[in-house]
């Protein structure tokens, strides 16, 4: 349902950046998507930490929020 609010805010309106919305999975947390055509010129793309394939503590803890979220991400 996210993407189809996603898609049908990217196609109506050109100058909203992305959504903020309540996360269903966590109800106190945001979630965050931005629109990538949209922000470039406003984020840096600098990482943030290493890649997740050099990093297994990482790895393994987006793994978790993966899989409690119901997400496959194998």
């Amino acid at each position: 349902m996210t993407a189809r609010w996603a898609e049908a805010l990217y196609l109506q309106w050109a100058d909203i950046d992305g959504l903020l919305w309540m996360s269903r999975q966590r109800d106190r947390d945001h979630a965050l998507l931005l629109f990538g055509d949209r922000v470039a010129g406003v984020l840096s793309g600098a990482r943030v930490g290493p890649p997740l394939a050099r990093n297994p503590v990482l790895r393994d803890a987006v793994m978790v929020a993966a899989l409690r979220a119901g997400i496959d991400a194998d």
